[in-house]
């Protein structure tokens, strides 16, 4: 099992059948071979790609899947048991082991890690960028970040402590100091560093809750609000309803315009003084994918009236 965060605002996976599939996390579009999709996504027969709320999650056949966190821009890959020590790349060959990490696509090991990105890169010719590496200067203001970073791993009052016997905080605490180190927004660094710890702590059966300060709201005059904090409006409260449509994916349901029951329930809805109206869909029981899942428009699983009838097409 892997964890990385990924500082780009995409990524690219590209399958065993030749397959390109691009994630965008800052517009959560999905791309394959430079086409745009929706999701759910069965890509080369054995590549699955869904939507879960926050989480984008895909799939295979053999053993290799990926769970990406959008809100803070952090992925999670897992490996079957068979890939011990057969893998190979960055991340090494997952053989427990440190001695063949730093290893070249012929086999060949190396020191150098810019040697060890370029021997393993992917792509087309400047595609990439290679100046992705940490300042190794610290930042004036780094001080600020170490005590953060120190009070959010180490304080005995800190949220996280309590997972420290299951998952150890070091390289969690080491990935904190090093977004500090170049973070314009230290506050943000250091809940991205906190959700990565989290996930894994999550997956070790532990519930952790995120630090005071993270997770904010936008709310519409622009500011933010944090958990735990009570804001008051003055004024007349919005009027408006979240729905989410389940439908059942049968071949029966073909050929039904269901574009018409959702013009005729938004204007119910507006009849009742309920204006702004946002729909989710819900697809089960379907050839490719049996288990309910959420579809998406634009990469959104909250649609406005004109784009939920895309969902239906």
């Amino acid at each position: 099992q892997l964890e990385r965060r990924f500082s780009r605002q995409s990524l690219t996976l590209i399958t065993d059948t030749g397959h390109h599939i691009n994630i965008d996390t800052n517009t959560r579009h999905v791309t394959v071979n430079g086409k745009k999709k929706e999701l759910p996504l069965l890509v080369g027969g054995s590549t699955r790609v869904v939507r879960s709320g926050a989480k984008l999650l895909v799939s295979t056949e053999y053993g290799v899947s990926m769970s990406c966190d959008l809100h803070h821009d952090l992925c999670v890959v897992d490996l079957s048991e068979w890939f011990h020590g057969r893998t190979g790349g960055l991340l090494g060959p997952l053989d427990t082991g440190v001695s063949g990490t730093l290893t070249l696509p012929d086999g060949t090991p190396t020191r150098d890690v810019t040697d060890l990105a370029r021997a393993w890169r992917v792509g087309h010719p400047g595609s990439c960028s290679e100046s992705n590496a940490p300042p190794t200067d610290q930042h004036p203001d780094t001080q600020e970040g170490k005590e953060l970073c120190r009070g959010l791993y180490q304080d005995f009052d800190s949220p996280l402590i309590t997972c420290h016997d299951e998952v150890d905080y070091a390289p969690y605490y080491a990935m904190c100091l090093e977004d500090m180190s170049r973070a314009k927004d230290p506050e943000g660094a250091l809940c991205a560093s906190a959700a990565l710890y989290i996930t894994e702590c999550n997956r070790r059966g532990m519930e952790v809750a995120m630090p005071q300060g993270c997770g904010h709201c936008p709310l519409p005059d622009g500011s933010t609000l944090s958990p735990g904090e009570v804001q008051v409006f003055d004024g007349n409260s919005p009027h408006s309803a979240d729905t989410v449509l389940i439908v059942e994916q049968a071949s029966c349901l073909q050929g039904l315009q269901l574009s018409q029951l959702t013009d005729k329930l938004d204007s119910a809805l507006n009849l009742a003084g309920l204006i702004n109206n946002r729909y989710s869909v819900v697809g089960f029981g379907g050839d490719r994918f049996p288990e309910p899942q959420t579809y998406t428009v634009d990469g959104e699983i909250w649609l406005g009236r004109r784009a939920l009838n895309k969902a239906f097409r």
